[in-house]
């Protein structure tokens, strides 16, 4: 895979992914949660080969996967404009060679090589957490290069386990990242991978 604009590319793709169908995930609900109130969701891919689970807060709703990297997308409660709908997806890589032995910042840093010459790009914060027991850097940027030039926000994290590399997109406009941080952080706080 080239690496060269993949960070830009997964942006995009969490932009189509938006525009998908229904879901396969098994959602069961949860009241003990508190506000806002939390949904549990547990996915395995056909072959079995691995294993995303976590929460989700119980008024956003799971879409159809676009393809077998991107498992899963929820997107958020419409507001009743009509326009981008926020969402969370999570996109699956296996490792090119070499990527695997690569340190986080490096795999980070090669993923988002040329992203500051999209149109309308602001850089918001880069930062380090943990994510399903890995280390992760969360990198939070704008950009006007999709979604026909509107301002849109992006919060993209990054892990690698020992076989594979997760992304993590929450895209947004700048109103709804604002709305919808916490529930970005809590469904970073709550995934678990097999």
């Amino acid at each position: 895979m080239n690496k060269t604009f993949l960070g830009a590319g997964v942006a995009l793709f969490a932009v189509t992914l938006m525009l998908s169908g229904c879901s396969q995930i098994d959602v069961e609900n949860t009241t003990e949660l508190q506000a806002p109130a939390q949904r549990s969701f547990v996915y395995e891919d056909t072959d079995q080969t691995f294993h995303v689970s976590g929460t989700i807060a119980q008024d956003w709703k799971e879409q159809k996967p676009a393809n077998a990297q991107s498992p899963f997308i929820f997107t958020a409660p419409k507001t009743g404009e009509e326009g981008f709908n926020d969402n969370i997806n999570i996109v699956r890589f296996e490792f090119d060679p070499g990527e695997k032995d690569m340190t986080l910042d490096d795999y980070v840093a090669s993923v988002n090589v040329g992203m500051d010459t999209q149109d309308g790009f602001k850089l918001i914060s880069q930062i380090k957490r943990d994510v399903a027991g890995y280390p992760a850097i969360v990198t939070t940027f704008q950009t006007t290069k999709y979604y026909n030039g509107a301002l849109l926000q992006f919060a993209q994290t990054v892990f690698k386990t020992e076989n594979e590399a997760y992304f993590i997109t929450f895209s947004a406009t700048p109103e709804g990242a604002a709305t919808y941080e916490n529930v970005y952080t809590e469904f970073l706080d709550s995934l678990l991978t097999k």
